[in-house]
């Protein structure tokens, strides 16, 4: 048996060998426990942290890549790539979920940056009409992003939705406004915009095109006269953000007025029938036809989408044959092939940018969203 001495001294004589085996120990469980951290903490961003966070460049971006990615032909090596499946309707006896799956890969956040992205999420959304009467009363239309680990699949975010809707429909337009109508040689600035309906997207476009394009004036409709004017207020708060902070803004009583002259307009409006007619709008003008009307496309007359000028384009070719079957008039592409240098961008006439909303720029803008929350 060995002595109290003995052990004593072979302890001492180890104890270097001791120490080095206790480090490893200690910074195998440091390094797991920071492993389980970046793991398992799931960031949560609301609405209020998402407002704070947007900004028009982020949006315009993202939205860019989104368009550029969904596109079938591939023209370069850093053509960003997508996956998005059709949407999931889930009706029940008091709503519906819907749910939009996307994938989109080999994207950047920024023009200047180098890294590449690849991002994986799902926009869940909850209609429930019933919310209005509840006591207290809720949303009717509530919706969350979800965003994964590309490589390991395990929930990286969670983000609430309205904000980034909101901001990705009209950055859509955006950038449609930009690869359709403003690199025309005839049109290389917007004199007069016009927002026909001033809800929330009817808000949301007229200050991104003001915020980053140099507008001389914008007019606004809308069926009730007192919501026209409030936005009225808000812009006027706003100018000084504005390209053009000395921006004629006005307040019209018909749509007549609204698009006489307009260089670029967007319908924003939950009409069922034709408000906006061929005899209203010029030759060569751009619109951005976003209104949620049952078919997406009864705002906009017959003649419109008829006339020999007419260029139709959307985000996606196979969201329209299912959004817009009803429509009878031909689409001519998507607006990514003009911005990937596959398809010529049009150089007169009238186009129209039918927006249907796409999961890769929820996803994308999502993804923007979160690094920058990351940073601050």
């Amino acid at each position: 048996m060995k002595t109290t001495e003995i052990i004593i001294s072979e302890i001492t004589a180890n104890s270097d060998y001791i120490k080095k085996k206790v480090q490893r120990i200690n910074q195998y469980l440091f390094y797991f426990r920071i492993h389980q951290i970046e793991t398992m903490a799931v960031i949560n961003l609301t609405e209020v942290q998402v407002k704070e966070l947007m900004d028009w460049p982020l949006v315009f971006h993202a939205v860019e890549q989104s368009l550029r990615s969904i596109c079938k032909t591939k023209v370069s090596q850093d053509q960003p790539t997508a996956v998005q499946p059709t949407r999931i309707f889930t009706p029940t006896e008091k709503g519906t979920l819907l749910c939009m799956p996307g994938f989109i890969g080999n994207y950047k956040l920024a023009a200047n940056q180098p890294k590449v992205y690849n991002s994986l999420g799902c926009k869940l959304v909850t209609a429930f009409v019933g919310n209005k009467d509840l006591i207290p009363p809720k949303p009717n239309i509530i919706g969350n992003i979800f965003l994964f680990n590309e490589e390991t699949g395990e929930l990286t975010a969670t983000i609430q939705a309205s904000e980034i809707t909101g901001w990705r429909t009209a950055g859509a337009s955006l950038v449609a406004t930009k690869y359709l109508f403003s690199k025309r040689p005839s049109t290389p600035q917007i004199n007069t915009v016009a927002i026909i309906g001033c809800g929330v997207q009817g808000r949301t476009h007229a200050i991104g095109l003001l915020s980053t394009n140099f507008v001389e004036t914008i007019r606004l409709w809308n069926r009730t006269k007192s919501r026209a004017e409030s936005l009225i207020a808000e812009l006027m708060q706003l100018r000084q953000s504005f390209k053009n902070p000395n921006i004629k803004i006005e307040c019209v009583s018909t749509v007549e007025e609204c698009a006489k002259n307009a260089d670029v307009i967007v319908t924003a409006t939950f009409s069922s029938s034709p408000i906006l007619f061929r005899s209203m709008i010029k030759n060569n003008v751009h619109i951005n036809a976003v209104g949620a009307g049952v078919n997406h496309h009864t705002e906009l007359s017959e003649d419109i989408y008829k006339d020999p000028q007419t260029k139709i384009y959307v985000d996606s070719i196979d969201n329209a044959h299912s959004e817009l079957k009803t429509l009878d008039a031909p689409i001519v592409g998507e607006v990514g092939d003009i911005i990937n240098a596959h398809s010529a961008p049009p150089t007169t006439g009238i186009t129209i940018f039918h927006s249907m909303g796409m999961a890769v720029e929820d996803v994308a803008v999502a993804q923007a969203i979160l690094e920058k929350f990351k940073i601050k």
